[in-house]
């Protein structure tokens, strides 16, 4: 089995990779000027709108939230809201919802799932939502596992416990999930009844640092991000998304060492791209013509990468979240973006032209008591995914 060997591949990766940076780095906003939006959970629906002379309309959630609308959505998206302690009393429960152009299904799971939370960071949030062919919805609960749960009713169907799962669950064509755990740093394949068909541990990879690896921090400050564990092992890289390709292999992201890389079912790495380009990465996702779309959160841009490592597309307005967000390309070659920070997401044509936007609202009423009169926050929204009416 061919490991990652980070130490002593560090030339030829980074020498490899240092002719993908194009000139539009410096025109990106980076992660630090718009750190200030990680801790701001209060945004007017009026910032920085894509469509700003374009009227908006309210399309209703539930008793807690609703949503602003411009344009025209075709389709639908299906998101969750997380639960958002400095916005919500702490008994809200988190929503699954899918969003059409007129109106909005909410979906609560079953109570009982909230039951048994392992504690601990990010525990008890929901993470990936996916809307499955039969209807229901598949979604991750950190600190217990991934569910199946009814649209609308949120019975549950069926479970699989994981409580390190997180970011990432993908009910795949064979019947198997797919599932990233992050904080332990592991991407892999099981059935439902917990038979492990692949499996990419970051620890089992990734050969161990040395003193060579921390040398020249000043010097070199990637390679300090790429290849110190300055975590001691918790959320190390974390892996924060995975997806099984149409030949076997797998992609995966590893966020903290701003790395995509595509690997086989034997774990042999074939494609890698990233360092010193990407910042803190979320979803790449390989498309049909063989690119690889990447949602490059800590730049605040989405770009579309060729397998020689050239930039043949990207854009760059309208998100804010260092943290987290993500892209999808469309059968009809446009873009949904989200954006996790604002609780938005938008779609653009080729051209960047946007077709529509959204934002989701809290309702003054089911906030907590001590949020400031006359303001209306804003929502986290982990991830938004389209599918077809």
């Amino acid at each position: 089995m061919k490991k990652l060997a980070i130490v002593a591949g560090i030339s030829v990766i980074l020498i490899g990779l240092l002719g993908c940076v194009q000139p539009q780095l410096e025109e990106v906003k980076t992660s630090e000027e718009s750190a200030d939006w990680y801790m701001t959970p209060l945004i007017p629906w009026g910032f920085n709108s894509l469509l700003p002379d374009v009227e908006s309309r309210i399309i209703d959630g539930d008793e807690s939230f609703y949503i602003e609308m411009k344009g025209d959505l075709e389709g639908s998206i299906v998101f969750n809201l997380t639960r958002h302690t400095k916005v919500f009393p702490s008994d809200w429960q988190p929503r699954l919802v899918e969003l059409y152009n007129d109106r909005i299904i909410v979906t609560i799971p079953d109570y009982a799932i909230w039951s048994d939370v392992a504690t601990g960071w990010g525990k008890g949030a929901l993470s990936d939502t996916r809307k499955l062919d039969n209807g229901n919805y598949l979604f991750v609960l950190r600190g217990k596992g991934v569910f199946e749960t009814e649209k609308e009713t949120g019975r549950i169907i069926r479970f699989y416990e994981d409580i390190e799962a997180a970011h990432t669950a993908e009910l795949l064509d064979n019947g198997n999930l797919l599932i990233t755990a992050a904080r332990v740093d592991r991407a892999y394949e099981v059935t439902w009844g917990g038979e492990i068909v692949w499996i990419w541990d970051a620890k089992k990879q990734i050969k161990p640092y040395d003193m060579r690896t921390v040398q020249n921090w000043d010097l070199y400050p990637h390679l300090r991000n790429m290849y110190y564990e300055w975590r001691q092992g918790t959320d190390w890289t974390p892996i924060n998304h995975v997806q099984k390709l149409d030949n076997g292999n797998y992609l995966l992201s590893l966020k903290n060492q701003d790395l995509v890389l595509e690997v086989t079912p034997e774990n042999e790495v074939v494609w890698t791209y990233g360092p010193l380009v990407l910042n803190h990465q979320h979803t790449p996702i390989r498309l049909e013509n063989g690119n690889t779309l990447i949602h490059d959160t800590g730049n605040n841009r989405v770009i579309e990468v060729s397998p020689d490592h050239r930039i043949v597309w990207s854009y760059n307005k309208g998100m804010y979240s260092p943290v987290a967000g993500s892209s999808q390309r469309l059968p009809n070659g446009n873009t949904i973006i989200s954006d996790w920070l604002r609780g938005s997401a938008w779609e653009i044509m080729p051209g960047g032209e946007v077709v529509w936007e959204m934002v989701v609202k809290a309702k003054k009423e089911a906030l907590r008591e001590d949020i400031a009169p006359g303001t209306v926050p804003g929502i986290r929204l982990f991830r938004a995914w389209w599918y077809p009416d």
